[in-house]
């Protein structure tokens, strides 16, 4: 297996020191392509939750028009960009970003169910109160087959993601520039 991740240069653990510098943008560029490929899978997953107890016809019409769909996964892309920046690491920004979007589509798809009204931003503010409406025995939470199945596909993406080798974002390029300047090779 380690000679295939040499084989591919896009696959291997870390850039060559040689490498020009396309192929070192080319390198890092494959990790966040496959992040973006791998958000806007789960945020099409994650639209399963959208449409609460209504018909199938409601989870296709998100499709019908592109730009629907777009605003709808590109905020779970956007934090999964901002966890792989943060940390590093594609599977860990994958699974915090989309962690953090599948508990948001969770609480609307629950609050659809037992309400008839999606989430709301006021909502996250009584959050305290919607717990103890679950652990009084109000409101029974449930693992059905769409919930089950955004819960695999996050599981699911993250393993996939972390069986990628770990290469940093941007250290490289800023190691580099600040080797530069303490060797008097760069700069004036």
């Amino acid at each position: 297996m380690e000679r295939f991740f040499d084989a591919v240069f896009v696959l291997r653990r870390a850039a060559e020191p040689g490498w020009p510098l396309w192929k070192r943008g080319v390198f890092y560029l494959y990790r966040v392509l496959l992040l973006l490929c791998a958000a806007a899978g789960l945020g099409a997953v994650l639209l399963l939750c959208a449409y609460g107890p209504y018909m199938w016809g409601v989870f296709l019409g998100y499709f019908r028009i592109w730009q629907i769909a777009v605003l709808n996964i590109l905020p779970v892309a956007l934090l999964m960009l901002l966890c792989y920046g943060i940390t590093g690491r594609t599977w860990a920004g994958f699974l915090l970003g989309g962690g953090v979007a599948l508990g948001f589509s969770l609480g609307s798809y629950y609050k659809l169910h037992f309400r008839g009204d999606p989430l709301h931003f006021e909502d996250l503010l009584i959050v305290r109160e919607a717990g103890a409406m679950t652990t009084g025995g109000r409101y029974e939470l449930f693992v059905d087959k769409r919930v089950a199945a955004a819960l695999g596909c996050l599981l699911l993406g993250t393993l996939l993601l972390f069986a990628l080798p770990k290469v940093p974002v941007l250290r490289p390029f800023m190691a580099e520039r600040r080797l530069e300047g303490f060797s008097g090779k760069g700069g004036s």
